[in-house]
């Protein structure tokens, strides 16, 4: 049995020339074509396809808000988003919805193919592109938060627990001084002005 695949996207020359793509494929059948979120909607509550190919940027409703309905109100159906932005700020909430897939408009057919037979044997399917730009963001997301000795996250902790320099000292067998020292060094990492300030960092960043 045939794939049943339906298309968005409000660039009605390209719409129809990956349709025409598809179906020269003996597995896939194109059975309507859309340029907005609106109309396919309204057609998805009478005919279900097996996937729907998706654009980000339309008129009335983007792909986001078409995504959550369709995954929503639709659960037999799955999506594909077929992007011209791969950055993170749109992959990552459509990720977070539960998409299938997501591929670059840029890819070859054969690609485009490989995508639709990934999903509709029960995998996700992300481009290569996308892949390194969410791995390259969460990278330098890593970078930016501050690291922590295990010295100064053993004081971090004893903080957290209301304990005072001269207890966390006694705690730890060293002296007040070294506490403060590493408390002086944390505020100063973190750009705290406080205590406060340190471990509502720490907690946000969850370090302790």
């Amino acid at each position: 049995m045939k794939t049943k695949i339906v298309i968005a996207d409000d660039h009605r020359l390209f719409s129809e020339s990956l349709a025409n793509i598809l179906n020269q494929n003996a597995d896939f059948e194109v059975v309507k074509v859309f340029d907005n979120g609106e109309t396919l909607l309204e057609y998805l509550n009478f005919n279900l396809p097996d996937i729907v190919l998706l654009d980000y940027n339309m008129p009335v409703l983007n792909g986001l808000e078409v995504s959550k309905l369709i995954l929503n109100q639709f659960k037999t159906v799955k999506v594909l988003i077929v992007t011209m932005n791969d950055s993170e700020s749109i992959i990552n909430p459509l990720i977070k919805l539960g998409i299938h897939g997501a591929v670059i408009k840029n890819i070859g057919s054969a690609e485009l193919c490989l995508a639709i037979e990934k999903i509709m044997n029960g995998y996700t399917y992300f481009s290569q592109e996308i892949i390194s730009n969410i791995a390259k963001s969460l990278k330098e997301k890593d970078s930016l938060v501050i690291k922590f000795t295990p010295r100064e996250t053993d004081i971090l902790n004893l903080l957290k627990q209301g304990l005072n320099t001269k207890e966390i000292a006694e705690q730890l067998f060293i002296s007040h001084h070294t506490v403060e020292s590493h408390r002086k060094n944390m505020l100063a990492k973190t750009d705290s002005k406080n205590t406060t300030q340190l471990l509502n960092y720490a907690s946000i960043n969850n370090l302790i």
